[in-house]
């Protein structure tokens, strides 16, 4: 303890709190702007375009069906695309789709 109270005196520390970790920081309203507005291309089934589809899924859509994060991006036509909702993806992979049975009770060591 003694140790970083000398480095916190001298301005020394050798963690930062503030500093983006990992990769950069994280913009949570563009985060949730983003997953909202997906959440509505999914519900409305709009015809989206090329730079939309880019900034929902992250990545501009190299094929005509294009599949990222559990979506699935289908070209229609000519700068036209079509989002939907990827079905059993979670479920091929082994993922878990339900955490209803999370917190039982029960402590699990591993």
């Amino acid at each position: 303890m003694g140790l970083f109270q000398k480095m916190a005196a001298n301005g020394e520390l050798p963690w930062s709190w503030t500093e983006a970790e990992d990769g950069g920081q994280c913009d949570v309203g563009a985060l949730r702007q983003r997953l909202e507005l997906t959440q509505l291309a999914l519900q409305t089934g709009a015809p989206l375009s090329t730079a939309e589809v880019t900034y929902l899924m992250g990545a501009r859509p190299g094929r005509a069906e294009v599949e990222r994060g559990g979506l699935q991006a289908r070209r229609i036509s000519r700068n036209v695309w079509k989002l939907s909702q990827t079905s059993g993806a979670a479920e091929r992979r082994g993922e878990v789709t339900s955490f209803a049975s999370f917190n039982d009770g029960r402590r699990r060591f591993a």
